[in-house]
Parts: C-alpha cells; sequence; structure tokens
C-alpha cells in the first residue's frame, strides 16, 4: 500500500544512499573523480521525473473510469523499472567515468571493470524484476537493451577521447581542453538520460485523455525547469570539473620542472574558476619555481611564494576541512625550504610543511600519497628516522602500494642499507603495472651490489615503461658500459642526449665521445 501510495519512494531512497555513500567515496578515499554536487543534481532529477511519472499516472486513472489498465495494456502505464533503468544506466558510466584510468591501458583494465559495471548492470535487472508478473522476459529485454544502449554510447565517446594523447608540446592547452571535454561528455550523457527517462514518465498513452491543458502546462514547467537546471549544472559543477582537468595536468608538468606549461594551465583553471585560490597558488609556485631555477633564491621567488601561502590561507578559511588546502599549503613550504639559505631558517620552513602534512592526513587518513609526501619532505632533510616512521605508518594503511615500498628503499639507500633497499624493491616490482621509477631505482641498487646483469634488465624496463626518460636511458647506458657492452651503451646514450633537456646534454655529449673512442676499431 506505500508503494502505491508514493510509488519510487524505494528508488529516491536508494538514490539518496548511494549519494552519500559517494561523498564519503570521494572524501575518504579519493578515488571520485565526479564531485558530489553531481549527485545530488542527479537524483533531483531522477525524483521529479518519478513524481512526473506519478502525476500522469493519477491523471490517466482520473481519466479513466475503469481505473489502472490490467493486463498487457498495464505495461502502457510508466513503471518504476524506467526509474531503476535510468539510474542503473548512471551508475555504470559514472563507474567507468570514475575509475578509468587511460595509463593503465584498456586491456589492463576490462576485467575489472566489466565486474564492476556487469554487476551493476545484473543487480539493476535484479531489482527492476520484482513485480513483473508475466511479464518478466519482456521486462527484463526491455531493461537490457535500454541501459546497455546508454551505457554503450557514453562509453564510445569517452574511452576515445580521454585516450588521445598530443604529439606537440604546442598542443598542450588543447589537450586539456580535450580531457575536459571528456567531463562534458559525462554530463550531457546523464542529461540525456534524465531527460528520456522524463519523456518516458510523462509520455504513456495514460496523459492522452482529459486534462490536456495541465499536461502542457506541465510540460512547459518542467522544460523551464530543464533549462534551468543545466545553466545551474554549467555554471556550479561543469566548469568546475573543467578547471580541476587543467590543474591536475598543471601539476604533472609542475613536478616534472615544466614550469611554463604549469603556469599556462593553472592560468586555464583560473579562468573557469577564478574564484579558487589554489589555483592561483599553484600557479604563483610554478612561477616561483622558474625564477628559481634561472635566477636561484632570492627575493623575487619569496615573494611567489608568500603570494602563494597567502593565497592559500584565504583558500582554508573558506574551506577548512578541505584536505587540498593543507595539502598544497605544505608543498609550498617545503619547496620554500630547498631555497632556504640557513639550516635554521630550511628546518622552520620544513616544520612549517610538516604541521601541515599532519593536518591533511588528518582530514584524509586513508590517502597513502599524502603521507608519501610527508615522509619525502624528511628523506630531503636527511631526517631518516622520522621519515621511515611516516612511510611505515603509509605502509601500514595500504601494504600493496608500491610507491611507498619505492619510498622506503630511498630511505634504506640513504641509510647506507642496500640489502633493505632491496627487499623493499622487490616488494615494489611484484605484481603488473609496476612504476618504471621502480625499475630504475632497483637498477640502481643492484648495480650499486655489483649484479650488472640483474641491473640491466632492471634498467631495460625503467626505458620500457618511460621510453621519453632520458635519465633513465643514461643509467641503461652507464650499466652496460661497465658491463662492457659498448655498442648497446652507445645507442643508448645517443637516445638519451636525443630527449635530454638543455642542461643534461652536455653530460651526456662526453659521454657519447667516451664511448666512442672505447669502441673497438672496425674490420
Amino acid at each position: 500500500s506505500r508503494k502505491e501510495a508514493d510509488p519510487g519512494g524505494d528508488l529516491l531512497l536508494v538514490g539518496l544512499f548511494s549519494a552519500v555513500m559517494a561523498h564519503f567515496i570521494e572524501t575518504q578515499l579519493c578515488i571520485a573523480t565526479v564531485a558530489t554536487r553531481l549527485h545530488w543534481w542527479l537524483y533531483v532529477g531522477l525524483a521529479a521525473a518519478m513524481l512526473w511519472r506519478s502525476a500522469g499516472a493519477d491523471e490517466g486513472k482520473a481519466g479513466s473510469p475503469g481505473g489502472p489498465a490490467s493486463g498487457e495494456d498495464a505495461e502502457v502505464l510508466p513503471a518504476a523499472w524506467i526509474g531503476m533503468a535510468a539510474c542503473t544506466s548512471l551508475a555504470m558510466m559514472v563507474l567507468l567515468f570514475g575509475l578509468y584510468q587511460t595509463s593503465l591501458g584498456w586491456r589492463a583494465q576490462a576485467p575489472a571493470l566489466a565486474l564492476l559495471v556487469g554487476s551493476t548492470w545484473v543487480g539493476g535487472m535484479i531489482a527492476s524484476a520484482g513485480d513483473a508478473g508475466g511479464r518478466l522476459r519482456r521486462r527484463l529485454t526491455a531493461f537490457a537493451v535500454r541501459t546497455a544502449v546508454a551505457f554503450l554510447l557514453f562509453a564510445g565517446v569517452y574511452v576515445p577521447w580521454t585516450s588521445w594523447r598530443p604529439r606537440a608540446a604546442v598542443k598542450l592547452v588543447r589537450f586539456a581542453a580535450q580531457q575536459s571535454h571528456a567531463t562534458s561528455v559525462l554530463y550531457a550523457a546523464i542529461f540525456l538520460v534524465l531527460i528520456a527517462s522524463a519523456w518516458q514518465g510523462a509520455g504513456g498513452r495514460s496523459c492522452a485523455g482529459g486534462g490536456g491543458r495541465l499536461r502542457k502546462l506541465r510540460w512547459a514547467v518542467g522544460l523551464g525547469l530543464l533549462l534551468l537546471a543545466a545553466a545551474s549544472i554549467v555554471r556550479t559543477n561543469l566548469d568546475a570539473a573543467r578547471a580541476d582537468c587543467f590543474a591536475k595536468q598543471a601539476q604533472v608538468y609542475q613536478q616534472s620542472g615544466q614550469w611554463d606549461a604549469a603556469a599556462v594551465l593553472y592560468q586555464e583553471a583560473i579562468r573557469l574558476q577564478p574564484r579558487q585560490d589554489e589555483y592561483r597558488a599553484g600557479r604563483a609556485m610554478a612561477l616561483a619555481a622558474k625564477k628559481a631555477c634561472q635566477q636561484g633564491a632570492g627575493p623575487a621567488a619569496d615573494r611567489l611564494l608568500a603570494e602563494a601561502t597567502s593565497l592559500l590561507e584565504r583558500a582554508l578559511r573558506r574551506s577548512p576541512l578541505d584536505f587540498r588546502h593543507p595539502r598544497a599549503m605544505a608543498k609550498v613550504y617545503q619547496f620554500w625550504a630547498s631555497l632556504s639559505g640557513g639550516d635554521v631558517e630550511r628546518l622552520a620552513r620544513a616544520e612549517m610543511a610538516d604541521a601541515f602534512y599532519c593536518q591533511a592526513a588528518a582530514r584524509i587518513p586513508n590517502y597513502v600519497p599524502i603521507r608519501n609526501e610527508w615522509s619525502g619532505l624528511w628523506l630531503e632533510h636527511a631526517q631518516l628516522p622520522r621519515a621511515r616512521a611516516i612511510a611505515q605508518e603509509a605502509l601500514r594503511v595500504d601494504d600493496r602500494w608500491g610507491a611507498t615500498r619505492l619510498l622506503l628503499a630511498r630511505i634504506h639507500v640513504a641509510a647506507g642499507d642496500d640489502q633493505a633497499a632491496l627487499r623493499e624493491l622487490e616488494e615494489a616490482t611484484d605484481g603488473q603495472n609496476v612504476p618504471a621509477a621502480a625499475w630504475a631505482e632497483k637498477a640502481r641498487v643492484l648495480g650499486h651490489l655489483g649484479d650488472l646483469k640483474a641491473a640491466i634488465d632492471c634498467a631495460r624496463s625503467a626505458v620500457a615503461g618511460e621510453p621519453g626518460n632520458c635519465g633513465y636511458r643514461k643509467n641503461l647506458a652507464l650499466l652496460y658500459q661497465r658491463d662492457g657492452q659498448i655498442g648497446p651503451a652507445l645507442e643508448e646514450a645517443r637516445a638519451a642526449y636525443g630527449s635530454a633537456p638543455a642542461d643534461e646534454q652536455e653530460s651526456l655529449g662526453r659521454l657519447i665521445r667516451e664511448l666512442t673512442d672505447a669502441q673497438p676499431p672496425g674490420p
């Protein structure tokens, strides 16, 4: 009787619970790239579609003296399973959007994605079959076709779009724009599914009777609300998601020392979200790093870093519970400490970074990368016990995180314990999708221990993982040279020279000349 009075109420309750769970996953595990607000918009739209369907069904009952249809005609009335089909399609899209990683490739992720998306599809199908009665086969066929078509249309656009890569650096902003447009694909797909479910809910033959004027009024109001919702979503959420795509790309270039590219991408993020202080702070830090590289530590870099801390302090006041702000503040102070001249000043800024890392870790305790960055702070300052304790705490959170094993190996190397470092690196390289940095570090440790054959194999794996990394190729060339393989060493040194930045080309040029002189004379 409750379902008859409130059709679709259980579905909306599940939707509300899903939104809460999505918020928990996003904040605690930091794996969702879809903002929580999107889920609220999604379920508000579904609520409107369900109420719309309910009103249409009530109108059909009022216009029909015999009450609701029965038998085959009952299927003409909009049913609750249509809302379930919409929810299932949206859940499958969000899973693909949130979990698909272009860096891992499609084949490596296909089994896990197939399991998650497939179980969601089957679960929705089972839930929709509860009241099908004698029309079970017809119901399941309609459900399967509608949800599969919606998901495949989305996947067919989204996966190729996000997998595209630029061939030239001049396409940098265009590339980031392509990635941010992929977010637009998700929003457009969600909007189309909502419109389709609302159309299905209001377009049954039950609405064809009396009350035509009321039906037209309802459609006019609904269309107006739909346009208002679209404008609000673009302004409040879609632009924020697109700006985040630019900012994440900027962070990648910032980590690799390409300051100009990072500044350009941060500027694009600021254009989309001018009130986001962390984007302005990131740009200021990139420009400060550029100044420091060109002119060394000085007033210009200090002024830009002070501006970054001021902006992040304002962001912290606005959003005191957002873990990203103290994390960004810690990175600013960590970089500032590396530029400081005196030991006292350097340590004071490192302690400031430590305090902000502590705040960030307290707000998202299960997010291992923050603890790794925190440990790396004290590794930089040669305080190995503090670095080791923080890294071991990260390992207790997730003992399969390869980056933590790599960090611990570097701490052991700094302490002079190569055997302990090798044990950590064995763990880090035992599995699939091993980062190239782990292979490179393992090659370095094995080379130090004198196992050149194993070191060369690991160095080859590092080069295969990142063919454009001149440091990995140079390391492989040096290992070949130590092993007496002059030809392969010369080949790798020349390949490294072709992709090396200007400050590395001089040392690689000397290595190439040395290897050329060491080559045996030809026949």
